[in-house]
C-alpha cells in the first residue's frame, strides 16, 4: 500500500490523509479509515467513460491523537475524496435514486474476486443500502481535503450482550 501522511498539512495543523489500495489488504485499511464517513447520495457519480466512481464524504477521523486533551470530548471530520478506478458496472441497493440528498452513514467497504477475474467491491450503509461496483482490479485512492472541523458526536457501535445461561451467568 502506498500509504501515508501527506506533506501538506490542513488549516489548524492537521495532517492530510493519502491512500492508495491495490489489493484487498490495502482495502481494508482504507474501509477501516472510512468507517463512519457520512456521505449525501449527490456527492456520488460514476463516470462509464473514464470507467470511475467518485465520492466525497465527511470522514471521522478515527486516527486523530486520544490524549487526555481529546479522549471523551470532541473527534474531528474533514472532507475526503475517493475513488475506484477500472469500473465497468455498478449496482445500487436501497438508495433512493430520486432523493439527491439522501445521506448515508458508511460503515465498511469490502471486495470478493471474482472467478472470472476482477473483483466486486462492496460499500455497505447503516441501515442495509449497498454499492456493488464490478472492477477488474483493485484500485481506490482516499485523499483528504481542507481543514477538519470539531464535531461533539462520536460515532458509537452498540455491541450485543453476552449470551446468559439459564442462571444468569454469562457463558
Amino acid at each position: 500500500m502506498a500509504a501515508g501522511v501527506n506533506d501538506r498539512s490542513g488549516a489548524k495543523g492537521a495532517a492530510l490523509l493519502r491512500l492508495l489500495a491495490e489489493d484487498q489488504d490495502d482495502l481494508a485499511v482504507l474501509a477501516a479509515c472510512l468507517q463512519d464517513a457520512v456521505a449525501v447520495k449527490s456527492d456520488m457519480i460514476f463516470q462509464p467513460r473514464q470507467r470511475r466512481f467518485a465520492m466525497v464524504v465527511n470522514r471521522y477521523r478515527w486516527e486523530q491523537r486520544q490524549d487526555g486533551r481529546r479522549a471523551g470530548r470532541r473527534g474531528q471530520r474533514i472532507r475526503c475524496g475517493v475513488h475506484f478506478d477500472d469500473v465497468t458496472a455498478v449496482e445500487v441497493h436501497g438508495i433512493d435514486q430520486q432523493d439527491p440528498a439522501q445521506v448515508l452513514e458508511l460503515l465498511t467497504i469490502a471486495a470478493e474476486p471474482n472467478p472470472e477475474g476482477g473483483a466486486t467491491i462492496g460499500l455497505l450503509f447503516a441501515g442495509g443500502p449497498m454499492i456493488r461496483l464490478q472492477v477488474g482490479g483493485i484500485a481506490c485512492q482516499l485523499a483528504d481535503m481542507g481543514a477538519p472541523w470539531d464535531t461533539p458526536l462520536k460515532p458509537r457501535h452498540g455491541v450485543a450482550p453476552a449470551p446468559t445461561t439459564e442462571r444468569g451467568r454469562k457463558s
